[in-house]
C-alpha cells in the first residue's frame, strides 16, 4: 500500500472563488490546494490527501492518524501575535484561524515524529510554531536583500542560487549549491530554538531549515513542487519524504 501524505490547504473566506470556478454561492469559505503538490507527491509514489483547517487537537489527531507524512504548504502571511509581533502594515492579509490550526497540527505531528516538509509559507509557519520569528517584510525590515518575491520568471526557474550547509541533508538531496525559484516577502529572522538552518542565499536570508533532533524534517523557502515536473533534484525533495513515510509505516 502506497504511504498516504497530507497536504495542508489554503482556508479562505474569497468567495469570489466560487463564481470562477462556478461552483458554490455568495459568502462561502474554501480549501484550496495547488495541482503541482498533489502530482509531485504522486511521482514520488505517494497517495496525497487535502488537509482541512479544523478547530480542535481531537480532530488535528484524528487527521495525524490516518497520515504517513505531512506538507506544509504555501499560502498567505502569518498572523503576527503567533510570534510575538504586533502587525506591520507591509504585513500582507492573513487567515489567523488557519495559522492557529496549522501551528497545534505542526507541533502535533513532530510529537508523533510524523514525516513533515514545510513549503514556503509552511517552513515560515513550521519556524514560528518552534518558537522562532519572521521579517514581516523584506524590503522594509531587510531593504539590503535581494528581491525575493520574483513573479515575472516561470515557476519552473530557478532566480537566485543557494548556499547550503555542508554536511546537511539539503547537501544530500541537492547538492553544494542550487538554483531555486523564489515568490515570498516574509522569510525566518530567528530560527525557532530546535530548530537549524542549513541553506541560504548570498544576502543572508534563510531558505532551508533541519531539526537535528528529527532526521525526517525538512522546509525549504522556494517551491520545489512548481520545478520538480522538469527538474529531478527538486522531484528528489518529495521522493525523501516518501522514503521517510515509509520507514514511518514500517515503525507503526
Amino acid at each position: 500500500m502506497k504511504p498516504i501524505i497530507g497536504l495542508s490547504t489554503t482556508y479562505t473566506h474569497n468567495d469570489q472563488l466560487g463564481p470562477m470556478l462556478h461552483m458554490g454561492v455568495a459568502g462561502q469559505s474554501y480549501h484550496v490546494c495547488t495541482d503541482d503538490f498533489v502530482r509531485a507527491v504522486s511521482v514520488a509514489g505517494a497517495t496525497p490527501v487535502l488537509l482541512p483547517t479544523v478547530d480542535t487537537d481531537e480532530e488535528r489527531e484524528a487527521l495525524l492518524d490516518v497520515l504517513d507524512g505531512i506538507i506544509f504548504c504555501g499560502g498567505a502571511d502569518l498572523y503576527t501575535p503567533l510570534y510575538g509581533e504586533s502587525t506591520e502594515k507591509t504585513c500582507g492579509p492573513v487567515v489567523p484561524e488557519q495559522d492557529h490550526h496549522e501551528a497545534s497540527l505542526a507541533r502535533l505531528a513532530k510529537k508523533r515524529h510524523l514525516p513533515i516538509l514545510g513549503v514556503c509559507r509552511g517552513m515560515q509557519l513550521l519556524n514560528i510554531a518552534f518558537g522562532g520569528t519572521l521579517y514581516q517584510d523584506l524590503p522594509a525590515q531587510k531593504p539590503s536583500t535581494l528581491y525575493h518575491s520574483i513573479e515575472n520568471v516561470p515557476r519552473e526557474y530557478g532566480v537566485h542560487a543557494l548556499e547550503i550547509r555542508p554536511h546537511s541533508l539539503l547537501e544530500n538531496l541537492l547538492g553544494e549549491s542550487t538554483w531555486v525559484n523564489s515568490f515570498h516577502h516574509q522569510a525566518v529572522k530567528d530560527v525557532a530554538p530546535s530548530l537549524s538552518a542549513c541553506a541560504q542565499t548570498k544576502d543572508g536570508v534563510i531558505e532551508a531549515l533541519e531539526c537535528p533532533e528529527m532526521p525526517a524534517f525538512l522546509a525549504v523557502q522556494w517551491h520545489p513542487e512548481m520545478m520538480a515536473a522538469k527538474n529531478d533534484a527538486q522531484q528528489a525533495i518529495f521522493s525523501w519524504l516518501v522514503t521517510c513515510a515509509r520507514e514511518f509505516v514500517g515503525r507503526k
